[in-house]
């Protein structure tokens, strides 16, 4: 069983990889959340998705459970106003460590998720690949397309950057 809490040496021993900076670039721009809840905390991550995609968050979670004190839970919210359906989802969080603070700063501003102004360099394959898995899905012609009109507006804007890049 893992601790819930770890002390200030034990937060300072985590370290992410090449391989788990670039997936983790590639959810900041998807669903992935962060909180910082003072100026000296350090970070958490959030990973949630719908039921539906609960294999999907399990992949993740067997990538990132190292860094969690708990395995995935289930929620389900209250039911909706509009329709009374109830929704589910899955989610985990991450311990509160420094080696998320490099990201979170590229991608919080003020407590605000924004995309960097260096994406183009940031973004690698496996980055690019764990985003369209977040926010997109192949349809009936073999196409990609992203579920949020932000998210086409980032991938835009990757695409753009002026390099040999070809997606």
């Amino acid at each position: 069983m893992k601790k819930n809490y770890l002390t200030k040496v034990e937060r300072l021993q985590f370290s992410l990889s090449q391989e788990e900076k670039e997936t983790l670039t590639g959810l900041f721009l998807g669903d992935l959340s962060a909180q910082k809840r003072s100026q000296t905390e350090n970070i958490t991550l959030r990973f949630r998705q719908g039921t539906v995609h609960e294999a999907y968050l399990l992949h993740l979670y067997e990538l990132f459970k190292a860094f969690c004190s708990a395995s995935p839970k289930v929620e389900n919210s209250k039911p909706d106003k509009r329709t009374g359906k109830v929704y589910s989802a899955i989610f985990f969080n991450t311990y509160a460590l420094p080696c998320f603070a490099e990201l979170y700063n590229l991608f919080y501003v003020n407590g605000k998720k924004l995309i960097p102004s260096n994406i183009g360099d940031l973004l690698a394959p496996l980055g690019l690949a764990f985003w369209i898995a977040d926010d997109g899905h192949f349809d009936d012609r073999d196409r990609v397309p992203m579920c949020a009109i932000a998210s086409a507006v980032r991938l835009k804007h990757y695409i753009r950057r002026g390099d040999k890049t070809h997606i």
